[in-house]
Formats: C-alpha cells, sequence, structure tokens
C-alpha cells in the first residue's frame, strides 16, 4: 500500500491579507510541492479565478495569502489487514503528537 488515501483533489484556499478566509478554488493538480501542503506552505500570490465559499460562486482577481489543500477521499486498502494498518498508524501519530 504506498497512499493511504485516494487524493480527489486540491483546493486553492484564498485568504486576505489580514488572514480571513475568502474562498477556495478546486484544482485537478497541485500548484506547489508536498512538502508545501498546508499552513507552512502559505504565500502570497496573484489569482485571477472563480472561487466558492459555501455554495457561492464569485470571481476574485487580486493578491491573495495561499495555501494547497489535498482534498482527500476513502481510505485506499485491498484488505483488511491494510485498513487496520492505517488505523493503527493513526493511533500512534495521535499519542505522538498529541501530548
Amino acid at each position: 500500500m504506498t497512499q493511504t488515501f485516494e487524493i480527489l483533489g486540491y483546493h486553492l484556499e484564498l485568504f486576505n491579507r489580514l488572514g480571513k478566509y475568502i474562498g477556495h478554488v478546486r484544482m485537478d493538480t497541485p500548484d506547489r510541492n508536498e512538502s508545501d501542503f498546508g499552513y507552512g506552505g502559505r504565500r502570497t500570490e496573484y489569482v485571477q479565478a472563480e472561487a466558492t465559499k459555501t455554495s457561492k460562486k464569485f470571481n476574485v482577481d487580486d493578491y491573495f495569502i495561499t495555501e494547497c489543500i489535498p482534498i482527500c477521499g476513502k481510505v485506499i486498502g485491498d484488505t483488511l489487514d491494510d485498513r487496520i494498518q492505517v488505523i493503527k498508524k493513526s493511533y500512534q501519530a495521535i499519542n505522538h503528537y498529541g501530548k
């Protein structure tokens, strides 16, 4: 098993200069390396696209603070043992980082 979750796509999260969430742009391929996903990969860039917040769509055309987030689907695993291993790894991560 090479990947824990099926990746369905990516969101480019948009924040204004004060850090307030504006919306997201759906992408099929990421615009940055996997190591730069999430908060640690935030950067300021020019975005001209159709964004979505809740169910409302609107056009954006400005500089935003952005972060790329993968959209994960179901757990991938051919057997029950694979799925149990995924659950065990997640519990170990929670116990390690939760303290």
